[in-house]
């Protein structure tokens, strides 16, 4: 499974994030993430997670997610075994 860490300016991270997923193509992109400025790439990603860890997680984001977790050892255990992913979305 090929990964990249990217780093982005403080100033406009919400945007940075955002034209990021897209140029990955968000048909294909899962992300991660806690605050306010992850709520745009969340809309764009295939798979959002939000994760409610020590400093907890924006309630909006949660609002925005397919699945929430608490904390971003869980996100790596259902990675691990994607049918706790489809388990979790499942209708």
């Amino acid at each position: 499974m090929p990964v990249s860490i990217e780093t982005f300016p403080k100033g406009n991270a919400t945007f940075y994030k955002k034209s990021f997923v897209e140029k990955l193509g968000s048909g294909e992109t899962m992300v991660i993430g806690n605050g306010m400025n992850d709520i745009e790439m969340f809309k764009v990603a295939t798979l959002s997670i939000a994760v409610i860890g020590e400093e907890g997680c924006a309630g909006k984001l949660i609002v925005q997610s397919d699945i929430v977790v608490s904390s971003i050892k869980k996100v790596f255990f259902m990675i691990e075994n994607t049918n706790r992913i489809v388990a979790t979305l499942r209708d």
